[in-house]
């Protein structure tokens, strides 16, 4: 094998290699953001009672609004 073609083949798997390392910083980075999302909404949902009582009433509406599809009253 020509050493010239050696030396480009190299470099275009260096090249590959350096994009794949890229896109999986990516992924573990976006992996990172949905676990540490998901970690905090099992947090609420955990002890939601306590936070939706601690909460000033602007924020318990809003908590009405966003988080409770319907309240039943019997």
């Amino acid at each position: 094998m020509p050493l010239d073609l050696l030396k480009s083949e190299q470099e275009r798997i260096a090249a590959e290699l350096a994009g794949a390392e890229k896109l999986l910083a990516a992924a573990e980075t976006e992996f990172a953001t949905i676990q540490e999302t998901l970690d905090g909404c099992l947090a609420f949902l955990s002890n939601s009672d306590q936070t939706y009582m601690d909460a000033p009433a602007q924020i318990r509406r809003r908590l009405n609004q966003s988080v409770f599809e319907r309240f039943l009253v019997g």
